[in-house]
């Protein structure tokens, strides 16, 4: 039996970390938590597999806070 793309030797892995709709990136202390801090350190945690980080846009539609 051939082997499949899954079982080739030297086979690699992609990973990729795909996000879009970025709005209200200040910090909160209640939930929803998030902010841009806390998704950096999100992202860095998979720095360890070298990801292809995309990112789509969107960042202050669909309007700007007040």
């Amino acid at each position: 039996m051939a082997p499949t793309a899954a079982h080739l030797p030297g086979e690699k892995t992609l990973t990729i970390l795909h996000f879009n709709d970025v709005y209200n990136i200040e910090s909160v202390d209640k939930e929803p938590v998030g902010g841009a801090a806390r998704f950096s350190t999100a992202l860095k945690s998979f720095s360890h597999l070298h990801p292809l980080i995309l990112f789509s846009g969107d960042v202050f539609a669909p309007s700007f806070s007040e």
